[in-house]
């Protein structure tokens, strides 16, 4: 009769931890249908604002010089969370130290500020920003051709869409593998 009751007490110890167990992984999964729903809403109203970027994007770009001797090559937009577009110039008849002096002087003049330069043996990167705007210059040494990246602060712009609360930008981060990445200016 003892051990019966052991019994049946063993298997009800056992049917409320199983079910325990239950509700735990029911709820995990639960979270984890929210956390992939609040994600794709997110890129899903993201894809909307992509072209308002790059508008922002085109508008600087419309006011870049080029500087004699050089020429433009090709340019393309990409990015994750806000837009990046990038230009690729070629140039002869002049050297990279003419062309950075010809965008510093263009840049500091109408209003940009530099924020970080790198300027070593074997390569050339400049950073500048303006209100929301951020641009870098980057060349390397040996090569006859620079680039030009125009971008805006994701956190910035009125348009943007903002994730509503830490778990949300940690559950952005987790389905992108912690590789997210939201453009910002330096500032």
């Amino acid at each position: 009769m003892i051990i019966l009751k052991k019994t049946k007490l063993v298997a009800l110890a056992i049917s409320i931890i199983l079910g325990l167990m239950l509700i735990v992984i029911l709820a995990v999964h639960l979270q984890f249908r929210r956390a992939e729903k609040q994600y794709q809403d997110f890129i899903s109203q993201e894809d909307k604002i992509d072209p308002l970027f790059d508008a922002l994007n085109v508008s600087v770009y419309q006011d870049l010089p080029i500087p004699e001797g050089a020429q433009e090559i090709e340019q393309f937009s990409n990015g994750d969370h806000g837009r990046r577009m990038i230009i690729r110039y070629q140039f002869s008849n002049t050297s990279l130290e003419n062309i950075i002096s010809f965008y510093n002087q263009f840049f500091l003049s109408t209003g940009w500020k530099l924020n970080d330069k790198l300027n070593d043996n074997e390569l050339t990167d400049y950073s500048y920003y303006k209100g929301t705007a951020c641009l870098q210059f980057y060349s390397d040494k040996d090569g006859n051709h620079y680039l030009i990246t125009i971008y805006h602060d994701y956190f910035k712009q009125s348009f943007s869409i903002v994730p509503g609360n830490i778990t949300s930008l940690y559950n952005i981060r987790l389905h992108e593998f912690g590789e997210s990445h939201f453009e910002q200016c330096p500032q």
